[in-house]
Order: C-alpha cells, then structure tokens, then sequence
C-alpha cells in the first residue's frame, strides 16, 4: 500500500523541525547564560560581604586603639589585638577571593589594601602604633 506525500506537508514537518531544534538551541543558551550569570551574582555578593567584615574589622581596629589610648591599661589591649588578628583572617579571605577571580590589583582594592596597612600594627613604622603592640599569647588569633 503506498500513501502519497503532499510536499507541503512534508516542508511543514521540517520547518517544525528546525524550528523545535532552533528554540532548543536557544533554551539551552539562555539556561547557560543564567546559570553564569548566578554565578557573577554569588561571587559580587560574597566579595561585597567579605568587603564588610574587613571594614567592620577596621573599624573595630581603630575603636580598640582608641579606648587604649584613652584608658592606657594593659587589660584594653586586648580587644584591640585580637581585632587586629581578625583584620588579618579577614584581608586574607577577601585577597583569596579577589585573586581567585583576577581583581586583586584592581585600584579599589589597593586603596583598601593601603588602608589595612596603614592601619595594622608594624614594628618597623615609627608612630602612634608602635606603643600598641601586642603581648604574645593575648589574641586569639
């Protein structure tokens, strides 16, 4: 038994074709371009929080150094070093994820890096900081 084959039908069946696999290809562009696009977002949210806990560690740095000076007693010392030890954890995860996605000589981050710097105690630095040094054993870094 022989059926006949209208042509139109036929390039209608193969239009749709093409046009399945068209939307399929694009579909899966689209998911890809999703699933990057996630990523970005994760990566810019983690680096932006990391970003903050330095910041609030510095802040801490600078509000253990000044309670120091003002008070002058070895017990408030203390907080302040171990506020200096956790701006060092903290600049070293956020240099690990600025490495990790090639921006850790962008400018911002140097100017951020010169700030932890200047702020971090150096027994090499003359100035205020070099009263504050810390005790061995009095962080818990």
């Amino acid at each position: 038994m022989q059926v006949a084959v209208d042509g139109r039908v036929v390039a209608a069946l193969v239009a749709t074709m093409l046009a399945f696999g068209a939307l399929a290809w694009l579909s899966l562009q689209a998911a890809t371009e999703i699933r990057e696009g996630n990523r970005l977002a994760e990566q810019i949210q983690s680096r932006s929080l990391q970003v903050h806990r330095v910041l609030d560690a510095l802040l801490d740095v600078e509000a253990g150094e000044r309670e120091y000076l003002r008070a002058r007693t070895p017990e408030r010392l203390d907080p302040y070093c171990e506020d200096i030890a956790r701006l060092a954890r903290e600049m070293s995860m956020l240099m690990d994820l600025r490495v990790a996605d090639g921006s850790a000589s962008s400018e911002p981050m140097r100017t951020l890096t010169d700030l932890v710097a200047f702020k971090a105690p150096a027994a090499d630095r003359p100035g205020r900081v070099r009263r504050l040094r810390c005790r061995a054993g009095s962080h818990r870094g």
